[in-house]
């Protein structure tokens, strides 16, 4: 089940406490799970938001569920201010949904943005989620749209929930659903493709003489190489300064450039390493790579690059039906 519901008031305000039961006030077998809501276009003091519940294996739904929420928070100025109460939700369910087979439109469209080719090839609408299925160009390496979404005719906005991978060259992008809103069209929007080289590209540091030997063409620098005595551990610390990366990426991301596990030493021996990722407003992002003293440290690593989140931006927006 999705519970698509709305907050607003003057400051941006999220769900801060809340449970769900069974309409006999019994306890729910389920996992339940959600985020903070999303600013809705249509209203600048409105936001959107979704609370998913995945029943347990041999659990059935309930006749209906209450939703009680106990408080809500706002945060403005670095100040978190949570609002109690206690409001609930009965919320009627209708078992038939659970076999509904949904809305089905092949719609093959061919899209080009700039050199990137890729084709959507349909769109599925079930009552609690929207898959777009995408033939990605098989002459690069995909690693994301920016800023993805679904709007209907009438303005409203479905946000992605995420994607799969089915194979090389093709994915499910998984929305948010408008199948209760009576869509009479709907389309694909986003404001470019992230993409690179199908060649593996790999990052070489010296760490014997700290620095960097070879970048594959990015934008990083060094900080720092440290010995962390409590965690025993090399610690490398690397800065994102590539222009085009931090210009497209999109905001408040922290993995810009994305570094695998996958790493080796001078001679061509994989070694363990550990990777992470940090990055505030002010800050370009930065890349931590963990190296367990285990053995002898090596003189040289080469790591490889997983992703990077540049490519060709500009407005896409196809409609689907």
């Amino acid at each position: 089940m999705v519970i698509d519901y709305s907050i607003e008031g003057k400051e941006p305000l999220n769900l801060n406490e809340f449970t769900i039961k069974g309409g006999n006030n019994e306890k729910l077998m389920a996992l339940i799970s959600w985020g903070e809501p999303n600013n809705n276009n249509n209203n600048k003091g409105e936001r959107r938001g979704t609370i998913e519940i995945t029943m347990g294996e041999g659990e059935e739904f309930p006749e209906s569920i209450i939703l009680t929420i106990t408080g809500v928070k706002n945060k403005s100025d670095n100040k978190e201010k949570s609002i109690e109460g206690n409001w609930d939700f009965l919320i009627n369910l209708n078992k038939d949904l659970i076999q509904d087979k949904g809305e089905i439109v092949n719609c093959n469209k061919q899209v080009s943005i700039d050199n990137y080719k890729f084709e959507i090839k349909n769109i599925r609408m079930y009552p609690t989620i929207a898959y777009v299925r995408v033939k990605l160009d098989p002459n690069y390496k995909f690693n994301a749209f920016k800023e993805p979404y679904l709007m209907d005719d009438k303005g409203i906005k479905y946000n992605l929930k995420g994607w799969s991978i089915l194979n090389d060259n093709l994915i499910d992008m998984e929305f948010e659903s408008g199948y209760f809103n009576k869509i009479k069209e709907i389309s694909f929007n986003a404001s470019g493709v992230y993409f690179m080289s199908k060649e593996d590209k790999f990052l070489n540091i010296d760490i014997e003489n700290k620095k960097l030997i070879n970048t594959s063409g990015y934008g990083v620098k060094l900080l720092d190489i440290s010995y962390d005595s409590e965690r025993n551990e090399e610690n490398i610390t690397l800065e994102v300064t590539d222009e085009k990366v931090l210009a497209e990426k999109e905001d408040k991301s922290s993995n810009s450039i994305d570094l695998e596990n996958e790493c080796y030493d001078e001679n061509g021996k994989k070694i363990n390493v550990s990777v992470g990722h940090c990055h505030s407003e002010k800050e370009n992002p930065y890349i931590l790579i963990m190296i367990p003293k285990q053995y002898e440290m090596p003189k040289q690593i080469k790591i490889k690059i997983g992703s990077v989140y540049s490519g060709n931006m500009g407005d896409i927006k196809i409609k689907l039906n």
